[in-house]
């Protein structure tokens, strides 16, 4: 138990170091702002690796994984151009839905399926926005992202899913191509406030509940 909570706590650490020094080198303009925040999203998403292995109850990792969720809310309603209705509904779908749902696979002891929908959401989703700035030519039209993103997203997840899931988890690879499509399409076709916490949101149950 002691061990669990010296991890959470250097997760503590890690977070506000890791900003001090993107701040600075955007500063610096070593980086981006939108580089920055890229590298951001990649570290919390690598972050549950650790959280996976060494910390088994639910309701320690339930204090980072909380503030992560919560955090992400509450830059969405800041930045985000949503309407009302959708202000009322962002809190349950961004935050309490994907939180109930990882704390109870955490609960089942399937952190395994944990990490596979935070990493592939956040390869994914950073392989889609650097694709579709760079290549990008084909938009959609409500939400400005490109179908090359999409397919990016799509090449990336898959990977992700395939490469963690037979390697680590040994689960078959005829399990990811269905899901890596729902969420590169899911990613192309919603707002940006909406598309990371639904992405693992949608994983997570078509991982745990395969067609086939």
């Amino acid at each position: 138990m002691r061990f669990q909570v010296l991890v959470i706590f250097l997760w503590f650490l890690f977070l506000p170091a890791l900003q001090r020094l993107l701040d600075f080198s955007i500063q610096k303009r070593f980086l981006s702002s939108f580089a920055a925040r890229k590298i951001s999203h990649l570290a919390v998403g690598l972050w549950v690796i650790p959280l996976a292995v060494f910390v088994r109850e639910w309701y320690l990792v339930a204090v980072p994984i909380t503030m992560i969720l919560a955090a992400n809310v509450h830059a969405n309603l800041q930045r985000g151009n949503l309407g009302r209705l959708e202000k009322r509904l962002f809190p349950l779908a961004g935050f309490l839905l994907p939180l109930v749902l990882i704390l109870y696979f955490w609960h089942q002891q399937r952190s395994d399926l944990v990490v596979l929908a935070v990493l592939t959401m956040t390869v994914g989703d950073t392989a889609a926005a650097l694709v579709g700035i760079h290549f990008g030519k084909h938009r959609i039209p409500w939400t400005g992202k490109t179908v090359e993103g999409a397919v990016a997203n799509f090449i990336s997840s898959l990977a992700v899913l395939a490469w963690v899931g037979q390697a680590f988890y040994h689960m078959p690879f005829n399990t990811f191509p269905l899901p890596a499509a729902v969420i590169a399409v899911l990613e192309a076709v919603l707002p940006g406030e909406w598309d990371n916490p639904l992405t693992v949101v949608v994983l997570l149950v078509m991982l745990r509940y395969p067609l086939w």
